[in-house]
């Protein structure tokens, strides 16, 4: 009984959300980038990073913008 629900639920998975979660994920990557780029100036702001750590992580973000979500390998095994 409780193998046949870990197999329902890894078929849920894989093939209704996992779907959508990357689907959504290259829909969003660019808003992602720019999110995570305020959050890094933010931090930078607060005294949280250094200069030199937001730098990094702001290069980073210039880097993936650049290659674009095609760049990535998106999963939802990522989440799980």
């Amino acid at each position: 009984m409780i193998q046949q629900r870990v197999e329902d639920e890894n078929v849920f998975f894989s093939t209704l959300l996992q779907p959508q979660i990357v689907d959504q994920g290259k829909k969003l990557f660019a808003a992602m980038l720019k999110v995570d780029d305020a959050h890094a100036l933010m931090l930078l702001a607060q005294g949280i990073l250094k200069e030199d750590e937001a730098r990094q992580l702001l290069e980073l973000s210039k880097e993936l913008a650049r290659q674009g979500v095609e760049g990535l390998e998106l999963s939802a095994d990522m989440i799980s």
